[in-house]
């Protein structure tokens, strides 16, 4: 009779083995992904402000070229599109009215998909500014 019963429980810890790690999992997987999704978030962060360092270098030696300098920014950040990007070619410096500055703003929607959790928007944006001319 012992025998029965010893098999018995067998079988039903196994089975809540199995719920328990099917719990853990999930939450295990929504954490893994939320990690490599941060990843993912940091690097395009990272790409827009280069490509806004780039565009601003372009817009320097060319200051009236804005479909160049939008060109040049989403060739450093293929993502982007040329609605994403604004650039002004002369903005005074309010330190010297001498002075004029190039700068490029870039701002990029991104949506967080992380399994099991609600969608997330994020404006991933970043500005460059640069001595044009004395």
């Amino acid at each position: 009779m012992s025998l029965i019963r010893t098999s018995f429980r067998i079988r039903a810890m196994s089975g809540q083995a199995a719920a328990e790690f099917a719990l853990v999992a999930a939450v295990f997987a929504t954490i893994l992904f939320g990690i490599i999704e941060m990843g993912i978030l940091v690097y395009d962060y990272n790409m827009v402000g280069s490509a806004a360092r780039e565009a601003v270098r372009y817009a320097v030696a060319h200051p009236s070229d804005t479909t160049g300098i939008k060109n040049t920014a989403i060739n450093s950040a293929p993502f982007l599109s040329t609605s994403d990007i604004t650039v002004n070619t002369s903005v005074t410096d309010p330190n010297d009215s001498s002075k004029q500055d190039a700068q490029v703003s870039i701002s990029h929607p991104y949506t967080l998909s992380i399994p099991l959790l609600p969608s997330i928007s994020v404006s991933l944006s970043s500005t460059s500014q640069m001595l044009r001319s004395q």
